[in-house]
């Protein structure tokens, strides 16, 4: 589960923005209507995003945050499962 600015498929492209805490999704089919063409999820984690990986199978985002939470994210925006992290 790591990598940034993943290929999910042809058309599409996760990436993850480390210290904002933020996701941004960007749609390659619809780059002629900027505003549509990149969804940005904010306020991911509480602490900075570390890793990043995306499920074809499911279609989610899953991931994960210096602080040891992680989170899985449907491609809508919304939070679907968090696991907080601790030792």
């Amino acid at each position: 589960m790591h990598g940034f600015g993943q290929p999910c498929d042809v058309s599409l492209v996760v990436d993850a923005h480390r210290y904002d805490k933020s996701i941004c999704v960007y749609e390659f089919d619809k780059l002629d209507k900027p505003k549509e063409a990149m969804q940005r999820i904010r306020k991911c984690h509480t602490a900075a995003i570390v890793s990043m990986a995306y499920d074809h199978s499911n279609n989610c985002i899953l991931t994960g945050a210096i602080d040891g939470s992680m989170k899985v994210w449907s491609m809508e925006g919304r939070c679907v499962t968090c696991v907080l992290g601790g030792g």
